[in-house]
């Protein structure tokens, strides 16, 4: 039988697990991540938080047998990191681990502690859970799922009698879901924020705060590459394991916007999407062939309904497209799109726009310059990797403006296919990148700069061979 003690001593926390759990039961806190680097206690922390939050509500609200949900990515992972944990750490007066006819594997706290019980179970498919009601979710690993997971688990964080739910996290970087964490955790959107943003607390853990870790295990994870050690020693959001464009910097290829010459080519491009997010940018390309992404407009179908009071069709968006054009008074070349929007709208998936035409034909029809996108996805990401490279003067050939906030979060979160390393997880947030490859792979023409001769010759004069490039010293000789 447990003696009266505080909880926290119980589950023998330790100093970051304390300050974990004392930021849970901030009035404010609905949503907390925890950990973000490895061996930092996480599967621990999840564990017992889910048996202290079933205590919680048995004592405060006095419900019994209150469901809380503990979720793994897949059953083998569910396995070794808690279910054997529970048979191993607990003791038997405080619960019993065992199938439940109705509720499945759980472990059950025994009805003098209220009887909670923790339902194990893993994501492989979330929607399974539709008719299932949480007082509190728990998750491992959570960016190795995609933003839809947790909107399905949120959407069933609801129980009867019981206002303060729960959502616990725990992760570290990386994984098709590092982008979104990102955003609602760590680095949020200031456009674009989550209903409930000033909800979501993080508590960074990190090696050095498990008193249990040895140093042999320290040294190891130092040797790392330098990815791997900065995501798994140091946490870091920035460069992480597995990650496709290390090469990517803020300092590099962020830039301040700055007014953008009438005498640049200018561009559209295009990734459609509906029930995921579409991405479109504008593009400006200079003298030298250097590129700009100066404007992007990111969005899913309901944050599109909500920003313009209508609900997403491919002939709305055209139109908002060009209104944003015309309005900023801007000339463009043309649209580079989705080849995937010039196939026919199928039967059994109309819409207001269903007329036996495609989406890009609709978009062509209300005015819109499209050209069809180049799919070639290994080709188009050793062109977009060719364009974040450094010249010799240090800057890459591609920057963006820093207003451009869903690119910027984006692109570096990407990771590598697990199976294809020349090739992006599609199964990450891959929308912004797909819109940019789909532009670099068109060969936009580079504008010729006015009176490029003459200033050539100045230049040349100035003995300032070392601003020429190879075009140059071939118009020189030429000259």
């Amino acid at each position: 039988m447990m003696e009266k003690q505080k909880f926290t001593q119980l589950a023998q926390f330790q100093p970051k697990q304390i300050e974990a759990w004392n930021t849970l039961f901030n009035n404010q806190c609905k949503y907390l991540l925890y950990g973000g680097a490895a061996h930092g206690g996480k599967s621990y922390f999840l564990r017992w938080a889910a048996i202290g939050l079933g205590m919680h509500y048995w004592k405060k609200y006095q419900i019994p047998d209150v469901k809380i949900g503990l979720f793994s990515e897949d059953y083998p992972t569910l396995k070794d990191r808690q279910i054997i944990k529970f048979k191993n750490e607990m003791p038997d007066w405080l619960g019993e681990l065992r199938e439940f006819r109705d509720e499945g594997f759980a472990y059950k706290l025994r009805d003098a502690y209220g009887g909670a019980m923790i339902l194990l179970r893993n994501l492989d498919d979330p929607s399974k859970y539709a008719s299932t009601e949480f007082a509190a979710e728990l998750v491992e690993e959570i960016t190795k799922n995609p933003e839809e997971t947790f909107d399905d688990l949120r959407f069933r964080l609801r129980y009867p009698g019981i206002i303060d739910t729960k959502f616990v996290a725990a992760t570290n970087p990386g994984g098709i879901g590092h982008a979104w964490v990102k955003k609602k955790w760590i680095q949020k959107d200031p456009n674009n924020p989550d209903p409930e943003q000033d909800r979501f607390f993080f508590i960074p853990s990190t090696v050095y705060d498990n008193k249990f870790t040895q140093q042999g295990y320290i040294d190891q994870l130092k040797a790392l590459p330098e990815q791997k050690r900065k995501a798994f020693l140091e946490g870091s959001w920035d460069i992480f394991a597995g990650q496709a464009f290390s090469e990517w910097t803020v300092n590099t290829h962020v830039v301040k916007p700055f007014a953008i010459p009438k005498e640049w080519k200018r561009y559209i491009s295009m990734d459609w999407g509906s029930n995921k997010p579409f991405s479109v940018g504008w593009f400006a390309v200079d003298y030298d062939g250097h590129t700009y992404l100066y404007r992007e407009l990111y969005m899913n179908s309901s944050t599109f309904e909500e920003k313009f009071g209508e609900p997403l069709t491919a002939r709305r968006l055209a139109r908002i497209i060009l209104g944003i054009t015309k309005k900023a008074k801007e000339d463009y070349e043309y649209t580079t799109a989705d080849p995937s929007m010039w196939n026919k709208i199928l039967l059994g998936e109309k819409s207001k726009d269903d007329t036996g035409e495609s989406y890009a034909e609709i978009m062509i029809n209300e005015g819109l310059n499209m050209l069809k996108g180049d799919n070639d996805r290994i080709n188009g990401m050793a062109k977009f990797r060719e364009m974040l490279a450094k010249e010799r003067d240090g800057r890459p050939r591609f920057q963006v403006f820093e207003n451009c906030y869903d690119t910027i979060r984006t692109i570096p979160a990407l990771i590598y296919d697990k199976h294809r390393v020349e090739e992006i997880d599609t199964d990450g947030e891959d929308h912004t990148y797909d819109m940019i490859r789909y532009f670099f792979m068109s060969r936009p023409i580079t504008p010729e700069e006015p009176n490029r001769k003459v200033n050539l010759i100045r230049a040349f004069k100035m003995k300032k061979i070392s601003e020429m490039n190879s075009e140059d010293e071939e118009l020189y000789e030429g000259y």
